[in-house]
Parts: C-alpha cells; sequence; structure tokens
C-alpha cells in the first residue's frame, strides 16, 4: 500500500475520546431523564383521567377525540397538497 493510501486511511479514522467531558456527559444524561420522567408522567396522567379527557368538552363542544380527527384531516390535506405540489415541480423540471 502507497504512503498517500495509509495517510488517506488513518484521516478517515475516527479516534472517539478515551475520556469524554463529564459535564457534557452528565447534561446529556440530566436531559435524558427529565424528557424520560416527563412523558412518563404524561402517559400517567392520560392513563389515570382518560374518561374525562375524552368525553369531556376541551375547546367549545369539542371533545378530544373531535380535535384528534379534525388534525387528522388538516395534517392529511398538507400531505396531499405537498404530493401535489412535488408532481408539480418535478414535471415542470423535466421540461
Amino acid at each position: 500500500m502507497t504512503e498517500q493510501m495509509q495517510d488517506l486511511r488513518e484521516l478517515m479514522v475516527i479516534h472517539k475520546a478515551r475520556n469524554p467531558n463529564r459535564v457534557i456527559s452528565t447534561k446529556s444524561m440530566l436531559i435524558f431523564i427529565i424528557t424520560w420522567s416527563l412523558w412518563l408522567l404524561t402517559a400517567y396522567l392520560i392513563v389515570r383521567e382518560h374518561q374525562a379527557l375524552l368525553y369531556n368538552p376541551i375547546i367549545g363542544d369539542w371533545t378530544l377525540e373531535e380535535l384528534c380527527k379534525a388534525a387528522a384531516i388538516i395534517v392529511l390535506g398538507q400531505l396531499n397538497i405537498l404530493l401535489l405540489w412535488s408532481i408539480f415541480i418535478a414535471g415542470k423540471s423535466r421540461d
């Protein structure tokens, strides 16, 4: 193997730090724990209060189920517009 190829191979190797920064590791772990704690708390509260959440009106006379359906319709409409736009742009770029 030539010396130039060996140099290129050495440049491509990623050397992991043997001693990671403890402050960054601690912050990352703390953020991870807080985030998952909040998700688990949210799941617990939803399971505990699911009757009130699902069947009591949240906004006006709309329940959570109706709000989710309306949000799904809006998202699917946006995806259809995006699909039509991409087909339109792809057709224009061919010309």
